[in-house]
């Protein structure tokens, strides 16, 4: 088992447990009544984006690097042959997903390529699955994947007339009259295979033409994906193309997860050398490499993907070492995986840290009434006073002050409704799908009428978060005011409100802005392959900030429904307690219990929710060790 399928199980299994250890523990609270519906949503909103997490892997490079023979030698060996279309000339005429779906027959999914003259982003187009070719693929046999795999290579006649249409005239090759691009725009391709199931997902991109044609790639596949994989040929080191690949897309990408592949070192085996020679060789170009690009020495991978293959297709474990593909597993599984389960994990203890801080307050909450109760009992006893009418005065009291608490809730609850409605207003997506068409993106002709364009729409969605977290400032703040003053008047005890972040929306759409920007050369007049370009550019990053304002109004929408429910659990418990009060003093009106019992009772109920709170503490530090 190789260095990223064994850590790509062990974090599975790893989630798995803490998942069902929490499930579990939830339960437990819920059958002791400090936890109800909304912690049972939330966990399942956890739980879903713990399953859901996938670590995607990105191939970049301009042709003929290897790229493709690279994807074969590290995922797909097992079937005994080359599957990926690899070889010389352009191979990966579209981008590439290699996945697993569950629930859906093994095959190809082929987006047209004439779907790029539509206004929608590739998010939208991959949930009309209408729109896409469906191509069958048998699993078991290496054979049918590879012959199917070779459909990602079809291209197709158009005139320049309509290559141009489609923003493609660039990368077009002329035939006459006619010219030939590509036929799909992108490719989705499911198998159950073993790294797949565990929610690996491959990225194969083409060029650097493709890759600066399709808004999708540079806006967020490769923003998102946990590595990037830049393949160079050893032959060469860093050509012209090259570095155009690596200043216009990854340069400004965060330095971790990004990896330089200095691939087709068996070009540089030569049996009339020695190998101390070769190797010497071959390291001082991966320095070379590492210079120009501006990256650590041991982020540069120098390997032969092709003698990688072979090796492992024909089991040959020296020509496997002399590939060095090994160093590249180890580094993926090292640098991807451990990210991963951070995530996962601070995903979970934020779960965990919420719901136990919530319980523990509750429990807290009892001891102090139940502390209070008994030093009431206690000072009637030691005076000897009427212990029934007294406890019946204090009681009215208390149900009278619980009736105004009620009454500051209900003017709460309206606030935060208020608030909440306001919010969907304001973080509406519809008035930007189609703001670029009203500010005349159509009629643009030059970098900068496009990036005015964009700029307009970039401040309107700012300036709508902006505004949406002022108001959420205004509803935390008036939730922590009147949990204060019941603290104070009440002695009641809350956990602090959770207060709404909108920092990683505005990191968001920071990346968006960087991508879009890089799509808007500043040139007086653009000529109309790269227009139609800006134009799709401005469109889908349009779209995705929709698509960022629809998920930040989704989420405030979310955290202002459960503002309030601490304090709606704080109340419900002590109207509880009221009962229970309520119904020990009839009995002790009704001579049926002694003061001395009903001080029993009460000690027994702080000794049973002071158990619970131990128990609460010890869990959320058992869950707190699985999560690290």
């Amino acid at each position: 088992m190789d260095p990223l399928d064994s850590q790509l199980n062990e974090v599975t299994q790893w989630r798995n447990q803490v998942l069902g250890r929490i499930k579990e523990w939830l339960d437990g609270l819920k059958d002791i009544g400090l936890a109800g519906e909304a912690a049972d949503s939330e966990f399942e909103r956890v739980r879903q984006a713990s399953l859901s997490d996938r670590v995607a892997i990105a191939f970049v490079a301009e042709f003929s690097r290897g790229k493709s023979e690279l994807i074969n030698a590290l995922f797909f060996s097992g079937y005994g042959r080359r599957v990926v279309p690899s070889g010389a000339g352009r191979t990966t005429m579209c981008p590439t997903e290699f996945l697993f779906e569950e629930g859906q027959r093994s095959g190809i999914r082929l987006l047209p390529i004439e779907t790029r003259s539509m206004q929608t982003t590739l998010l939208d187009l991959k949930a009309n699955p209408a729109l896409w070719e469906n191509q069958p693929v048998n699993n078991d046999d290496g054979e049918d994947v590879a012959r199917q795999l070779m459909r990602v290579k079809e291209t197709k006649f158009v005139t320049r007339a309509e290559a141009e249409a489609l923003g493609l005239l660039d990368q077009a090759v002329a035939h006459g009259d006619a010219v030939e691009i590509p036929r799909w725009r992108h490719a989705i391709v499911n198998l159950p295979h073993p790294l797949l199931r565990q929610g690996l997902t491959i990225i194969d991109t083409p060029g650097l033409n493709a890759l600066g044609n399709e808004p999708e790639l540079t806006l967020s596949v490769l923003p998102s994906a946990n590595a990037v994989l830049y393949v160079l040929a050893a032959d060469a080191g860093v050509s012209r193309s090259d570095a155009d690949v690596w200043r216009d897309l990854l340069a400004t990408m965060p330095r971790s997860g990004r990896l330089v592949v200095l691939n087709k070192i068996d070009g540089l085996w030569d049996d009339l050398r020695t190998e101390e020679d070769i190797s010497g060789d071959i390291y001082r170009q991966a320095i070379a490499v590492a210079q120009t690009l501006d990256v650590p020495e041991g982020r540069v991978f120098p390997l032969s993907a092709q003698k990688a293959l072979l090796a492992r297709i024909s089991r040959n474990r020296v020509l496997e070492e002399r590939s060095q593909v090994r160093e590249l597993e180890a580094a993926l599984a090292d640098e991807v995986l451990p990210a991963r389960r951070r995530l996962i994990a601070e995903r979970l203890q934020r779960f965990v840290n919420d719901l136990s801080n919530e319980a523990g307050t509750t429990l807290k909450s009892r001891l102090l009434a139940i502390d209070e109760q008994t030093e009431e009992l206690m000072t009637i006893e030691r005076n000897k006073g009427d212990v029934t009418s007294s406890l019946i005065k204090r009681l009215s009291e208390e149900k009278e002050a619980f009736q105004g608490i009620f009454k500051q809730l209900f003017a709460l609850r309206t606030i935060v409704s208020r608030q909440a409605k306001s919010s969907i207003e304001l973080m509406s997506p519809a008035p930007i799908r189609d703001m670029a068409i009203r500010l005349g993106v159509a009629n643009a002709r030059s970098g900068r009428e496009f990036r005015e364009i964009f700029e307009q729409i970039s401040e309107y969605v700012r300036s709508k978060v902006t505004q949406a977290h002022s108001q959420a400032k205004e509803a935390h703040s008036a939730v922590a005011a009147v949990q204060a003053r019941m603290a104070e008047e009440h002695k009641l005890s809350f956990p602090a409100p959770k207060s709404f972040s909108s920092e990683r929306y505005f990191n968001e759409i920071d990346e968006i802005e960087r991508a879009a920007a890089r799509a808007f050369p500043s040139l007086p007049i653009m000529l109309p392959g790269s227009r139609a370009n800006a134009q799709r550019m401005v469109l889908a990053a349009s779209q995705h900030l929709a698509a960022v304002m629809e998920k930040a109004s989704r989420e405030l929408q979310g955290w202002l429904n459960t503002l309030t429910m601490p304090l709606d659990r704080a109340m419900r418990d002590q109207q509880s307690q009221l009962k229970r009060r309520e119904e020990s003093l009839q009995r002790m009106v009704d001579a049926r219990q002694s003061l001395a019992d009903r001080l029993a009772e009460l000690q027994e109920g702080h000794s049973q929710a002071a158990a619970q709170l131990a128990e609460l503490e010890r869990n959320q530090a058992v869950i707190g060790n699985q999560l690290r």
